[in-house]
């Protein structure tokens, strides 16, 4: 739920209001010892401790109304790198709004889902009077969070807007960037190598090889029979907090996915069935194949400093079975992610696959996007089949398996799945000659992707899918326990957005410039090349 959605208060007589906000006034000079002295870095202190922090946002040291996400860093490096004061202002207060509305969203979610201890805590170390731990309390809580955070953001906001000059923006921005605390995703990662050395090297070798040997080909393959997920877009209300141009992108691209459904399984159908994400208690989350759900987000980035949208689409199955003995990759809950890169028409230039995990990520360009590079720079380089291919050194390169064929407006991806494995192997704009695998049909809802961290539990609870470390919870694998010497966290468990890394954690899949790093983009600007990818006209 956004923070500027909250419910009203159900008391409302002003006497009582104003009664209730005294007794609920921070004690700035008396806060419990231990506790910071400001009640808003208080509550990231304590939602922190109590372990409700959400993974993907990181905290800005000393404002604890900015949190940064990797495409909000990227706003905030445009800024300090640009020369015009203009562009710079301009870049700065949209680092600031971004910035602030993220901290401000995700730290009312964290306090939903705050457990009652923690809510003593916070209480008891920064109000008055010992308050009954009721509705009412809570949310006044979360208001006085909220007109903190809010005035801190002001004050940035005056200053950068009343620079006359790029140094004065710089003087805004650059302490904010020194106190960007290292992601999630990042920390921890010598700790594990250094507490499992012994076993480094031939952890780091598995690595090497499997690597080596992983297939880059295109995987498509016919089936003997699937099922067709489509989405059911019969209500196109975009959600709470979400734009209408948001929304309509996401539900024009929402995937059709062609689910593999072979004859015989060693395993329980239903583990082969997307479904909705529930959560029996706190603790514990599951799968509901009866109601079919893929998740999705938005998210604007640079690309060659031009604006582009991402659209991320996530969706769920109960396990990965074990299709073999002693199977590594088994567990519980599987998830995959298709994102789909769009250009300023908003036509797909792009799409990558991954499972949840950051495993097994694969690259898809646009067949436009392939024909510029190939005007652009000739023949594909050496050992590569594709133009737009890199060459990354000291780094694994991306799998680059096919070029994906674009079709007219109005089309949506294709993706198909094999059974058990789950793994996505096509991705394109139709079913390439695969219609008739079909048996079943099946209607699938499309939700925002916020709802995996704040699901409500039967007993009324506020909870996310993921541990504050962005790991699913309940979701671990062996492979983990295999991995961990060469510093990876949880290797095969399932994470959540923001905290994916991918090519065994050589590139980080949320980076804005991922695609520059991993592909040959033509210049955009030189007409030579002829590179019109972006769809700028």
């Amino acid at each position: 739920m956004r923070y500027m959605k909250q419910r009203p208060d159900k008391i409302r007589p002003v006497v009582w209001m104003g009664f209730m906000t005294a007794m609920l006034s921070v004690v700035v000079s008396g806060c419990t010892a231990g506790h910071p002295q400001r009640f808003t870095d208080g509550v990231n202190q304590i939602t922190v401790t109590h372990k409700s922090r959400d993974a993907k946002a990181q905290f800005v040291k000393g404002w604890p109304g900015l949190r940064i996400d990797a495409a909000i860093r990227q706003q905030l490096d445009t800024a300090l790198s640009s020369d015009d004061p203009a562009v710079a202002k301009a870049q700065a207060l949209a680092f600031l709004e971004s910035a602030h509305e993220l901290a401000a969203r995700t730290t009312i979610n964290e306090l939903d889902r705050l457990s009652d201890a923690g809510w003593e805590e916070l209480i008891g170390a920064y109000f008055v009077t010992a308050l009954s731990q009721d509705e009412q309390t809570r949310q006044m809580a979360k208001n006085q969070f909220i007109r903190d955070a809010d005035s801190g953001y002001g004050n940035l906001r005056r200053r950068v807007t009343a620079a006359q000059q790029v140094r004065e923006v710089r003087e805004v921005l650059s302490p904010l960037a020194k106190r960007i605390e290292k992601p999630v995703k990042l920390q921890g990662k010598a700790g594990r190598a250094i507490s499992w050395a012994i076993f480094a090297i031939p952890s780091t070798l598995a690595i090497l090889n499997i690597h080596s040997n992983e297939y880059r080909g295109d995987l498509d393959e016919p089936f003997d029979s699937a099922v067709r997920y489509l989405p059911d877009l019969a209500d196109t209300t975009p959600p709470d907090g979400m734009s209408k141009r948001e929304w309509g992108l996401l539900t024009a691209f929402a995937p059709v996915i062609v689910q593999e459904r072979p004859g015989t399984v060693s395993y329980e159908r239903s583990v082969d069935s997307l479904g909705r994400v529930v959560a029996p208690d706190e603790n514990t989350i599951e799968i509901d194949p009866s109601n079919p759900t893929v998740y999705a987000y938005t998210r604007h980035i640079r690309i060659t400093d031009r604006p582009h949208t991402q659209l991320t689409y996530t969706y769920w199955y109960p396990r990965h079975p074990e299709l073999k003995s002693n199977d590594p990759e088994a567990g519980h809950t599987e998830g995959l992610t298709l994102r789909v890169t769009l250009d300023q028409r908003d036509e797909p230039i792009a799409f990558e696959t991954l499972y949840n995990c950051g495993c097994y990520h694969r690259l898809y360009p646009s067949s436009d996007l392939e024909a510029a590079a190939m005007r652009s720079f000739g023949k594909p380089a050496k050992g590569k089949r594709f133009a737009i291919e890199r060459r990354v050194p000291w780094k694994f390169d991306t799998i680059v398996p096919k070029v994906v064929q674009m079709k007219g407006r109005g089309d949506r991806p294709v993706v198909r799945n094999r059974a058990g494995w789950h793994g996505i192997i096509n991705v394109a704009m139709d079913e390439q000659g695969h219609e008739h695998e079909a048996v079943d049909q099946i209607g699938y809802t499309l939700r925002p992707y916020d709802e995996l961290e704040q699901l409500t539990t039967p007993d009324g609870r506020i909870v996310s899918m993921f541990y504050d470390n962005g790991l699913v919870k309940g979701a671990q694998r062996l492979e983990g326990v295999f991995f961990t010497p060469a510093g990876l966290l949880s290797s095969g468990q399932p994470r959540q957005r923001g905290t994916q890394m991918i090519h065994w954690d050589h590139y980080d899949f949320d980076d804005p410039d991922l695609l520059k790093h991993l592909l040959r983009l033509p210049d955009p600007s030189n007409p030579q090349s002829a590179a019109k990818w972006t769809g700028q006209p």
